[in-house]
């Protein structure tokens, strides 16, 4: 029988290093024809290490604040928060490293705000089919948050998730994203600010979002979905 390692000679395993420490196991796959290596998830488990000793405690960090409604007789396990229909901020974090793709939630990854620089808030009010909530929008090196005063309202999304904004006066700002649903091209976010942008702080989150190349707009298309 051959080794594990050497069963699969035209991949190797690799891992996606993410926030909060989040390492998540990939498998890289050479192909012929000079194309470039292919990654797919490895579900394959931690290798190489003694079952006497047991597995490295990966998810101490995450675990331990919950140590109190665990000695309560409460299970703490991320399968008992998905069943209930809960996202915690370590799902986020393993679902951005894990996705190249737009992410949008409401679960805000304290991982990725330990790392990442403030660069300016303001006060906004929210608008959206429901009436609206205040709370500050946060403008980060990474990302942009939208931090709500009532829990579930807040949102998060990394700048690869934004598709465009727009000054749709002197208090009212947009953010479009990619978040695409039964034929519309995203979600568009309206805000009523408390104050108006300063040019300084418009500069700097127009270009972090078009920083790549990305086609300008003024505003977002009219065929968005708005939240």
């Amino acid at each position: 029988m051959s080794d594990f390692s050497t069963a699969f000679p035209n991949s190797q395993k690799v891992f996606v290093d993410g926030p909060q420490g989040v390492r998540v196991p990939m498998r890289e796959i050479a192909l012929s024809g000079g194309e470039a290596p292919i990654r797919v998830y490895d579900t394959s488990g931690p290798q190489g290490h003694d079952v006497r000793g047991g597995l490295p405690k990966l998810r101490e960090a995450w675990v331990a604040p919950r140590r109190v409604a665990a000695r309560a007789g409460q299970p703490v396990t991320q399968l008992h928060y998905a069943r209930k229909g809960e996202i915690t901020p370590e799902m986020v974090n393993a679902l951005l490293a894990r996705f190249n793709r737009p992410v949008e939630t409401s679960v805000i990854p304290q991982g990725e705000m330990a790392e990442s620089r403030l660069l300016f808030e303001i006060p906004v009010f929210h608008r959206h089919r429901a009436g609206g909530r205040s709370g500050m929008l946060r403008v980060y090196e990474q990302h942009v948050v939208f931090n709500a005063d009532a829990d579930g309202d807040s949102r998060f999304w990394r700048y690869a998730d934004i598709r465009d904004i727009g000054q749709l006066g002197r208090y009212r700002f947009e953010i479009a994203t990619f978040e695409g649903q039964f034929g519309v091209d995203g979600k568009s976010y309206i805000f009523d600010l408390k104050r108006p942008l300063t040019e300084t702080e418009y500069e700097a989150l127009w270009t972090k979002v078009y920083a790549q190349g990305r086609p300008t707009g003024l505003r977002p298309a009219l065929s968005h979905q708005q939240e």
